[in-house]
């Protein structure tokens, strides 16, 4: 009885060591794409199946995905042709699988022992956030902690000059310079899938939330409502802060995001791609606030669209004026920022054998 209690402990920890060693590390972040083959030989003229699955471990759908057989030789050719839809989305679960299947098949002219490499690309649109927190104190005697946090996917969403807290009070007014980095972290790259492999990429759209949560206005008349435009909307001979329609009495923590970008952009021009748009000119005739506020859930909004990616990296730099007194002797607030964008990344190589007679 105990020598058969010895050789089960021993075949216990063979059976745990072999398990070690033949253990693979598991994906815990990212796509995994698994191509797999009915055969990885066939005949000159002949045909195989392949069957493409896509897991999706970042935190956010992957939408609209489309798959696509990269191919390198001419005698190859795949049915359906084109780009293949994996439906509607591939869902932030890895447990769920998006699956794509082509017919391949090889020219009759083929040479016996050629060994054709091909790859499958995947693309699809993205959409990420990230966020860190302002602090904001009224004397240098206070300390506050600021939090950030982003979701996870292709890009890397960052902001630098945010980890310390600004001073506000009746001897110093706080101005935050503020740089958010939007850089590939991921084996893909920015943009749709047939753009060459030398053209820039643009990010589709990228919105900026600064809350503010103490923001009020009083009463304004919904005559002169564009106080920003240099035009006598109302006719009564005043512009924009000479009408007193534009009194409006703000009381909040920050001034209007400035519309500033990396390289800047000269104001006498028109808006083009890649401008920060905010809007805060404008203000809404019932509530009195700026047209890009969100009195609900208290932030303003900005935007860029088709912001150009040269490279692996874009920057968006802008600041924010502190013009009131704190409300307290802490106050933290916070600026957000989504990116949407497309995203394509291509599967390991695999590898389809022409077969050899008597080989």
């Amino acid at each position: 009885m105990k020598k058969n209690a010895t050789i089960l402990a021993i075949l216990g920890i063979i059976a745990l060591i072999s398990g070690c060693v033949g253990a693979r590390q598991e994906i815990t972040t990212g796509i995994k794409i698994t191509n797999e083959l009915s055969s990885k030989q066939m005949q000159a003229g002949g045909t195989v199946q392949l069957r493409t699955s896509v897991n999706n471990f970042f935190d956010n759908p992957l939408k609209y995905p489309k798959a696509k057989l990269v191919r390198s030789f001419g005698e190859l050719t795949y049915s359906p042709p084109g780009e293949a839809s994996l439906g509607a989305e591939v869902q932030d679960n890895p447990n769920a699988t998006a699956r794509a299947t082509w017919t391949i098949r090889v020219s009759k002219s083929a040479t016996p022992g050629t060994a054709y490499k091909n790859r499958v690309r995947l693309c699809f649109q993205y959409t990420q956030t990230a966020w860190h927190e302002i602090g904001l104190v009224n004397s240098f005697d206070i300390e506050t902690e600021v939090n950030q946090g982003a979701d996870t996917g292709p890009a890397a969403i960052t902001f630098s000059g945010l980890d310390k807290s600004f001073i506000r009070n009746e001897q110093i007014s706080a101005e935050i310079p503020v740089s958010i980095s939007i850089q590939n972290a991921y084996t893909g790259r920015f943009g749709p899938m047939n753009l060459p492999g030398d053209a820039v990429a643009n990010i589709t759209k990228v919105t900026i939330r600064i809350y503010d949560r103490n923001l009020k206005v009083g009463n304004i008349s919904p005559q002169e409502v564009l106080c920003g435009d240099g035009e006598d909307n109302d006719g009564d001979g005043l512009i924009d802060d000479a009408d007193p329609d534009c009194a409006v009495e703000r009381a909040g923590t920050f001034d209007i995001l400035e519309e500033y970008n990396s390289p800047v952009r000269d104001p006498r021009k028109p808006l083009e791609a890649g401008d920060l748009v905010c809007n805060n000119s404008q203000l809404d005739p019932n509530t009195g606030y700026p047209v890009s506020y969100n009195a609900e859930e208290r932030y303003y909004e900005c935007y860029i669209e088709n912001m150009t990616v040269f490279g692996k990296e874009t920057f968006i730099n802008t600041r924010l004026n502190v013009t009131n007194l704190l409300s307290s002797e802490e106050v933290i607030e916070k600026i957000e920022v989504e990116a949407t964008y497309d995203y394509c990344v291509e599967s390991d190589e695999f590898e389809l054998t022409v077969f050899k007679p008597g080989g």
